[in-house]
């Protein structure tokens, strides 16, 4: 495949055609978000792989995956670190590193690059990266890193992966494209109803009535450790500060004030301002004519009617700002036209320019006094920033030293303090009222992202304005509690568990008696049980798209179910047993619905086209070469899942 690959590279058509197997990578993207972790290699730890001559190093995933998490919780996602994990969550980290590492090598390979000038422009995007007067600041880029901990040459390397993926993806729109005859049967499913019958077996009804001994209590603790864990906890240190720590280093001498007055007096002197009326035309001789006309007694509107233009208004505008807009010879002609009089028309960025002088206004010079709230406003903004940019910078520079959150907290007159230990929710669960304040809920996502024994890191708490140093002062592992703090939880699980399985016996019973011929109904009697009464649900296949999180795991059973048949399902939390008798369905017929026709022809077209991206991401890793360490995959998986590696 690969030599069919290079084949199409080396044709214009095939170039597009071919770029389209990023779609999927876009995926992976949206799994792995690149903001985390950019450089591959350069924490110890070993390697989870080798893609080609780079490598994922263990440090670098486990941080990766551990943004990832949080990047889930802050979606809503309320499970732990280790259910993340074991939903996949590890694995789809991983894929993603893999997956946009491929990119970046593949794209080189076949000539694609980079250029420092199109990093420069990612770069000069960034809000947090300007200064007061909207334009890049390196002072505020310094700080900007050193508030997501990262280093200049880590965040260009992630704007490096991020511009292979832009001009990679840029090329895949192509879809594949399906006939209306392949494309029915799948719409008409859409349209299919179906109808069912439900007896529910609860698990309640069949809880022992005799309470189980210690012993049995025990082992089921010992066996469903599992559901009882305590999440991790941990305890922060935390210094917080904003840029009053400057102190008088940011107070604005007279002097500063007078020196940017002087090299701005063009800004202050009294200047004379226009509203203009404009009207643009792309020869010299069409801008003559229609002035021409405007001279002779129509209006500059009418005359720009007359030739199928519309005239555009410019309010209070300086001969400086209007040079800018358009030319010097336009500006020029412009303030040398007395008022309701149409100037020379003269060229400028668009074409030639024929202006109506609508209004003159002369605004008087501006004395240093009259200035001075404003320049103290600006100059003392601009350099809080640059000091406070120049301090963070020298902050980092402490903590990657290794220098503690004590001692620089002492050599900067802060003070330090340590939060209760806290779950990643900032749940305290010895204290059910505590309520963490709205810094805390950002310092929490950053202290579970460090590493315990770690060095403290600098984070910012609110853009530009407030910024914390923070440690983890105490921690403890997410484990299963002792026995005797869980047992009246253990006892009612144990109940549930032990009524489920009486149930399952009574679900397995009615659906034998339903194969064998009986109604549900009449197999629910035979089975002696007394069981609350048959509910009947029906639907249409559509509806499982529609809300896909109301839909209810007997209604989406429903459709997977073959006509007539009969099948049981666990309800969640070991709370019973379903058995759903399919006792009607109805074909639907999509061939005179031409918008459902269309959407179904679309959505087969995308996964047309993720199939054949599917396939061309896998050649290219097959020509580059990825290799897993699958030991230390595991190992990392099971200290995220806080498993001892011999349960495995």
């Amino acid at each position: 495949m690969i030599k069919s690959i290079r084949s199409m590279f080396s044709s214009k058509l095939g170039t597009f055609l071919a770029l389209a197997f990023v779609v999927l990578i876009a995926f992976a993207f949206a799994l792995s978000d690149v903001s985390g972790s950019g450089s591959f290699g350069g924490l110890g730890g070993g390697n989870a792989a080798k893609v080609g001559s780079e490598k994922v190093a263990i440090g670098d995933l486990n941080k990766q995956v551990r943004y990832d998490f949080e990047r889930e919780r802050q979606n809503g996602y309320e499970g732990d670190l280790a259910s993340f994990v074991e939903l996949g969550g590890f694995d789809r980290t991983l894929d993603g590193i893999i997956a946009r590492m491929t990119m970046a090598i593949f794209g080189s390979e076949y000539g694609l690059s980079v250029s420092k000038k199109m990093i420069d422009f990612e770069i000069n995007k960034i809000d947090a990266a300007k200064g007061l007067n909207g334009q890049f600041d390196q002072a505020s880029f310094r700080a900007f890193l050193a508030a997501q901990n990262l280093s200049e040459d880590e965040f260009r390397q992630n704007i490096i992966n991020m511009n292979f993926a832009e001009q990679l993806l840029s090329a895949a729109a192509a879809q594949g494209e399906i006939a209306n005859s392949m494309a029915l049967p799948y719409a008409s499913l859409e349209l299919e109803q179906r109808e069912s019958q439900i007896a529910f077996i609860p698990s309640t009804a069949f809880i022992p009535k005799s309470p189980p001994s210690d012993k049995v209590l025990n082992d089921y603790y010992r066996k469903n450790a599992s559901k009882f864990i305590v999440p991790e906890r941990r305890a922060i240190n935390y210094a917080i500060f904003n840029d009053t720590i400057l102190g008088e280093k940011a107070k604005v001498s007279e002097q500063e004030i007078a020196a940017y007055y002087k090299s701005n007096a063009a800004k202050y002197a009294g200047k004379e301002k226009r509203d203009i009326t404009q009207v643009i035309v792309p020869t010299q001789a069409a801008a003559k004519a229609l002035s021409d006309k405007a001279n002779a007694g129509s209006s500059l509107a009418d005359a720009a009617k007359a030739i199928g233009l519309a005239p555009a208004s410019l309010a209070s505008e300086d001969k400086q700002s209007l040079t800018s807009k358009t030319s010097a010879e336009v500006a020029n002609a412009v303030f040398a036209t007395a008022q309701g009089k149409i100037a020379t028309p003269a060229k400028g960025k668009l074409g030639w320019y024929v202006m109506r002088t609508d209004k003159i206004t002369n605004v008087s010079a501006q004395s240093i006094d009259a200035a001075k709230a404003e320049i103290l406003a600006l100059l003392q903004g601009e350099k809080k920033q640059n000091l406070l940019s120049e301090f963070l910078s020298e902050m980092q520079d402490s903590l990657a030293d290794g220098t503690s959150i004590t001692d620089i907290a002492k050599g900067n007159g802060l003070k330090v303090e340590t939060s209760p230990k806290l779950f990643a929710s900032g749940a305290n669960p010895e204290n059910n009222a505590y309520k963490p304040t709205e810094e805390m809920k950002v310092i929490l996502p950053a202290a579970f992202q460090m590493e315990k024994d770690g060095e403290a890191q600098l984070i910012e708490i609110e853009q530009g304005k407030k910024f914390a140093i923070i440690s983890i002062a105490e921690f403890s592992e997410a484990a299963p509690p002792a026995f005797a703090k869980v047992k009246a939880d253990v006892m009612r699980q144990w109940a549930v568990a032990e009524g489920s399985k009486k149930a399952e016996a009574i679900a397995n019973n009615i659906q034998k008696l339903v194969r064998s011929g009986k109604s549900l109904a009449e197999a629910v009697k035979l089975s002696g049980a007394s069981l609350p009464p048959i509910q009947s649900i029906s639907g249409k296949r559509s509806d499982l798209a529609k809300n896909p999180e109301q839909v209810s795991p007997a209604l989406r059973t429903m459709f997977t179910m073959a006509p007539k048949s009969v099948k049981k399902s666990a309800a969640p939390g070991n709370n019973g047993w379903v058995v759903i008798h399919l006792v009607k369905n109805i074909r639907g017929d999509a061939s005179g619905n031409a918008e459902l026709l269309g959407k179904t022809k679309s959505d087969f077209g995308q996964f047309l086209g993720q199939e054949y991206i599917a396939q061309f991401l896998n050649a290219a890793q097959k020509e580059i070469g990825v290799k897993k360490d699958d030991k230390a995959i595991k190992a990392l998986k099971n200290t995220l899942s806080n498993r001892d590696p011999v349960d495995r």
